[in-house]
């Protein structure tokens, strides 16, 4: 497993990315949590506006946004419970 951090200047930009990846069928969401509902059932800007809410209760910090990417190998055959434990 190779982990990358990075940390985006914008939100947009790691939502972006993620829901490009989905939208394509390069990608799944296994989960999602701390959602008014389940993520599958909103748009791309109904879970912007829910991070951005959150951003601006922590304005405290000043690195909002992090996105981390777990890249397995392709012979790891990882059942999304277990991929859902990793997270």
């Amino acid at each position: 497993m190779v982990a990358k951090i990075n940390t985006p200047h914008r939100l947009l930009t790691a939502l972006n990315y993620n829901e490009n990846k989905v939208q394509h069928g390069r990608a799944e969401c296994i989960y999602a949590g701390n959602y008014i509902r389940e993520a599958h059932e909103m748009n791309f800007y109904q879970k912007l506006e829910r991070f951005e809410n959150l951003n601006r209760l922590n304005d405290r910090s000043t690195t909002k946004t992090v996105h981390i990417s777990l890249n397995f190998d392709p012979k790891e055959k990882l059942a999304k419970e277990k991929l859902i434990e990793v997270i």
